[in-house]
């Protein structure tokens, strides 16, 4: 009896740090990550400004090889968007250029999932080269 007695203990304090922690972290956070390339700002933002340039390096492929890409619009572009269909782990999205800044060197894009879940992430992706 004493042993279910200290279970529900730490499960109420528990659901308590739970419920605290839900009122006072943020609802929303940014990752950020950054690379030093010996290259041209040039070279780089062909490779970083190009859906399909980035079909080349992209850690994506790696779940599925095989999956079935296509591209529409011009690449680099605002509209431009590359749609993929593949094997369960990648599913089928699309990702579409939504703004771009060649005096900046900046891109950015939304990124959609239809399957196997539904989701939508606005601006992600942004490129500063």
């Amino acid at each position: 009896m004493k042993a279910l007695k200290t279970i529900l203990i730490l499960l109420v304090v528990l659901v308590a740090l739970a419920l605290v922690a839900s009122l006072i972290l943020p609802k929303t956070m940014t990752i950020t990550r950054s690379q030093t390339y010996d290259v041209s700002a040039a070279q780089l933002w062909s490779h970083v400004g190009s859906l399909k340039a980035q079909n080349a390096w992209s850690p994506w492929n790696e779940y599925d090889p095989n999956m079935e890409r296509s591209f529409t619009g011009e690449d680099g572009t605002v509209g431009s968007k590359n749609e993929w269909n593949g094997n369960e782990k990648v599913g089928k999205g699309a990702q579409t250029v939504t703004a771009v800044d060649h005096e900046r060197m900046t891109m950015s894009v939304d990124l959609e999932f239809f399957e196997p879940w539904e989701s939508k992430a606005d601006e992600i992706g942004r490129a500063h080269v």
